[in-house]
């Protein structure tokens, strides 16, 4: 898979009926299909394929997460070949790890001339002002994905440390808000706090602490069909606290609970080290 297009692993039949009805399906719904996979050697190994569209702020399919079960598998396939394949089809984390820093510096010369532009306006129109705002967000976004992507190169060589520092919750809130604003504002999905304990401390890094939990309120606001994401947070004894995320004032929506499982499930090797640690 690592080698080939996905579409290429389907039979014709097959082919057809996953670009119908999940690709070029402008469906939001979750589509579940049988379908037959080509394994390492060619044959068609019987699968069911469950598909889950990603939608960005304006409601559009922006991406699909794809979760694949074989129906049945043989005992006796030898499946050692695989590894060396595998292996050898990566690119050297210190590689990549200097691409990142390569493509970050055009970038920020891009955005610091647009930035420079947009002062220079004596009296900006609406569009201007918006546009202006959209290239800021963008470039948040953008750092926050590069400074993530050389993490994840790090971790990869085993290159990695932590900044740890005492953390008061209530502290962090203010940036929470701000990093979340501009998702919150065109998904029409407000944030509200639950139980938010102000005695609440922890040792961690900040900043991979931060970074996790904007991602994945963030992905909250996006996928609930509710209008409001509670977010509490609190102790629970002396050895730990609890941080919950949910979009009713009683529970969490079995959608939205379904989504933030599969997509921690899908993204938890890729997501930030994290440490937390109780004073």
């Amino acid at each position: 898979m690592d080698k080939r297009p996905f579409l290429s692993l389907l039979s014709d039949a097959d082919r057809a009926k996953v670009n119908t009805n999940i690709f070029h399906s402008s469906s939001a719904d979750e589509q579940k299909l049988s379908i037959s996979l080509k394994n390492i050697s060619g044959e068609l190994t019987p699968c069911e394929i469950l598909s889950f569209p990603i939608l960005d702020f304006q409601d559009s399919i922006e991406s699909f997460i794809l979760v694949i079960k074989i129906e049945k598998v043989e005992k006796n396939v030898e499946i050692h070949e695989t590894k060396p394949r595998v292996a050898n089809s990566k690119l050297d984390p210190s590689f990549l790890s200097n691409l990142f820093h390569e493509l970050l510096t055009p970038m920020n010369v891009i955005v610091g001339f647009a930035q420079e532009i947009t002062d220079s306006l004596s009296n900006p129109s609406e569009d201007q002002k918006e546009a202006a705002e959209i290239i800021q967000e963008n470039q948040k976004i953008l750092l926050q994905t590069m400074d993530t992507a050389v993490e994840y190169t790090h971790m990869e060589q085993n290159d990695f440390s932590l900044t740890l520092q005492e953390v008061v919750f209530v502290d962090i809130l203010d940036k929470i808000e701000a990093s979340i604003k501009k998702v919150s504002k065109n998904a029409g999905v407000k944030l509200q706090y639950g139980k938010v304990s102000s005695s609440l401390q922890f040792i961690t890094d900040e900043s991979r602490f931060n970074t996790l939990l904007n991602l994945i309120l963030k992905f909250s606001l996006q996928m609930t069909k509710e209008k409001i994401v509670f977010l509490s947070a609190y102790s629970i004894d002396d050895d730990s606290f609890a941080l919950t995320i949910k979009d009713r004032r009683g529970s969490i929506s079995d959608l939205l609970l379904q989504k933030i499982t599969l997509y921690l499930l899908v993204n938890q090797n890729h997501c930030s080290f994290l440490l937390v640690q109780l004073p």
